[in-house]
């Protein structure tokens, strides 16, 4: 009879196999950290670089350019126009409108999205007239500045006001009514403005300090373009138009 051959030994690659395995996990994870520190680090750069190219001086042709633009392609500036004198008009007492309601003819055109499903209730105005009321002084006094004297100073008191104006109108809504209640101190912006000014919008509540960076950006911008006495008109009205013409829209 043949002798039957015993099978080899069993190795005991599980065993191994796990035993092994650990350093290089480790050191997967390791390059993984490292690649999204890297990632991160890139993408903080990028954004840093395109704010430093926005800032950069524009030619006043582009201003000009994007006037032109705006006017033939934006039907809607007719109620920017027309919520700046009403909301001028009710501020002295002089409109057949309230300041909230006088804000809203500029809100329901230029912030249709945020009303899609929160419509314009009698409890809506009273929440504006709250945040108004709250922040009168301020607000009176803010209207009578412009953009050239906005200092790192206001950065604490324009926060609160924005974050009250924010909780009530979300924070593109705060923007445009914060620039009605003072057009020559306060900026505008929309989403996609906010995010090429690598200040992506955050949730409610949250986007005060990036309020801030932008009036401290549209300062800068204001002087290199020679402010009013340059542009012959609102300096942030135009800013804001050239962003809207680029970064909105694409136009330019």
């Amino acid at each position: 009879m043949s002798r039957r051959q015993r099978p080899p030994p069993r190795r005991r690659l599980h065993r191994l196999g796990r035993s092994g395995s650990a350093p290089q996990q480790s050191r997967l994870g390791s390059d993984r950290s490292e690649t999204s520190q890297s990632l991160q680090r890139h993408t903080s750069n990028r954004r840093r670089a395109a704010a430093c190219s926005i800032v950069a001086v524009w030619p006043h042709h582009d201003l000009t350019r994007a006037r032109e633009l705006f006017a033939t392609n934006e039907p809607r500036d007719v109620f920017y126009r027309a919520a700046t004198y009403l909301v001028a008009k009710a501020l002295d007492a002089e409109a057949p409108v309230s300041v909230s309601e006088a804000l809203s003819v500029l809100l329901q055109t230029w912030n249709r999205p945020y009303y899609q499903y929160r419509p314009l209730t009698p409890d809506h105005y009273e929440q504006i007239d709250v945040v108004l009321t709250k922040h009168a002084d301020w607000l009176a006094s803010a209207r009578a500045r412009s953009i050239d004297s906005f200092s790192k100073a206001d950065a604490s008191a324009l926060e609160n006001v924005f974050a009250d104006f924010e909780e009530v109108l979300g924070p593109v809504g705060a923007a445009k009514a914060l620039h009605l209640l003072a057009p020559e101190f306060l900026p505008l912006w929309d989403r996609a403005i906010a995010v090429a000014y690598g200040l992506a919008l955050g949730s409610t509540g949250s986007n005060g300090p990036r309020y801030v960076r932008l009036a401290l950006i549209a300062k800068d911008q204001a002087e290199k373009v020679g402010g009013k006495p340059a542009l012959g008109r609102n300096v942030l009205k135009a800013i804001d138009e050239y962003n809207y013409c680029r970064f909105t829209k694409g136009w330019m």
